[in-house]
């Protein structure tokens, strides 16, 4: 195909990379909000298919509505950064209006924000914050797996190995350190 010859051709396929699995994201997380949907409501089987092609049909309008929603909080955060906060929370929701209820844009956005006053600001905060927390203890599970088959190696690499491969497992062991502080 031609790339791979030169510098600019890698970083122009690595974002058609980006791009296209950007894009089969918001096809596939549109469809498993479906499937969720679907089991929500009672159902007992999920077409694949069905939900890939409902997904696809919804891309345009997805994309749209993240486009918009980001180029408002973009503007809010230009003004200040608390009314950006604030409505990057009150439309936080539009990526899924978008998905469910085949709203697009800014009917999305002023959907998102009934949504989340109706729920209340401080228990929405909430909820982002006990998801951040979940997510951020499993990656601390992961982060201490990962670093306890690293520092075996790192340590018999500075024992066994030349002295390039020992500077690489001490320096992958300071590296793992740091990031953990």
């Amino acid at each position: 195909f031609g790339f791979g010859e030169s510098l600019q051709d890698l970083i122009a396929l690595i974002q058609l990379v980006y791009f296209a699995t950007l894009l089969f994201y918001l096809v596939y997380s549109t469809a498993a909000a479906q499937w969720c949907a679907t089991l929500f409501s009672g159902g007992k089987e999920l077409d694949i298919k069905g939900g890939l092609r409902y997904g696809l049909s919804r891309l345009g309008g997805v994309l749209g509505t993240g486009i918009l929603t980001g180029l408002k909080c973009m503007l809010w955060f230009m003004l200040l950064i608390l009314p950006g906060l604030y409505k990057g929370l009150t439309y936080s929701q539009s990526i899924h209006i978008s998905q469910l209820e085949k709203i697009s844009g800014g009917d999305a956005n002023r959907l998102s924000k009934v949504l989340i006053r109706e729920a209340g600001i401080l228990r929405t905060v909430g909820n982002y914050m006990a998801l951040f927390v979940l997510f951020y203890l499993g990656f601390i599970a992961f982060y201490v797996a990962a670093f306890a088959v690293l520092v075996p190696f790192g340590l018999t690499t500075a024992q066994n190995g030349s002295p390039e491969e020992a500077g690489l497992g001490i320096a992958l062991l300071f590296i793992g350190i740091l990031f953990f502080v």
